[in-house]
């Protein structure tokens, strides 16, 4: 099996998305972000929303048809009402909440890597593109799975993601898919990341800066633009 620089980028990238949940419980806490960093949060989501998923999701229309916006609206609304789930049970914590909550997270974290090492882009400066939006997200994600995990067992909660993402880039790795298979299966995850993006990185904060906002479209965006 030959190692090509497309792998090396997805191998790369999945060590980067391995840190961002080892270190997430150690940055900010969303509460007292300052507001240039949940601004520039903010521009850097949708910097990636728009010049890397929709172009992924444009990608699968040429291999599903107009299906795949089906399956990218059906993976926006199936994480959307995991996210309402999870919000009302968060009021009732216990075994059930964790479980349910974890469960939605490793699936999450393995198609994400899953597929990554398909859709990442060969050229260098897009890579890290189509890696920054995602690592922004597992670092929300970690966040929230704090509110409803014991204390004791956040060692645990890291090592079961920390296992997705392994498990995730092995199997994309080792393993041969067609490419239906994969381009139903972004899409998927298409939705996902756009529901995480413009709900939590997006979404109405007091105090926003323009400024930073504007800082996170143009650092992700134009060398995006100047080089695809």
């Amino acid at each position: 099996m030959s190692y090509t620089t497309q792998d090396l980028y997805a191998s790369c990238a999945v060590l980067v998305l391995f840190i961002c949940n080892l270190v997430a419980m150690r940055l900010w806490q969303p509460a007292q972000a300052r507001p240039w960093t949940t601004s520039f949060a903010g521009g850097a989501a949708a910097a990636y929303v728009f010049l890397v998923l929709i172009p992924e999701i444009e990608n699968g229309h040429r291999i599903l048809g107009k299906n795949i916006h089906l399956v990218t609206l059906v993976g926006f609304v199936l994480f959307y009402i995991a996210s309402v789930i999870i919000s009302q049970k968060r009021e009732r914590p216990g075994v059930v909440t964790y479980g349910f909550e974890m469960t939605q997270a490793v699936i999450y974290q393995f198609l994400l890597v899953f597929t990554l090492h398909e859709n990442i882009p060969e050229n260098l400066w897009m890579a890290l593109i189509f890696v920054l939006g995602p690592g922004l997200h597992l670092i929300q994600q970690r966040h929230g799975l704090a509110s409803s995990v014991p204390q004791s067992q956040g060692r645990m909660t890291t090592g079961m993601l920390e296992g997705a993402l392994l498990a995730g880039w092995l199997v994309g790795f080792l393993t041969e898919f067609s490419i239906e298979i994969i381009g139903f299966l972004t899409a998927l995850i298409a939705g996902s990341i756009m529901l995480r993006a413009f709900k939590e990185e997006l979404s109405a904060r007091k105090n926003l800066s323009p400024l930073a906002f504007s800082a996170g479209i143009l650092i992700v965006g134009l060398p995006g633009l100047m080089t695809g």
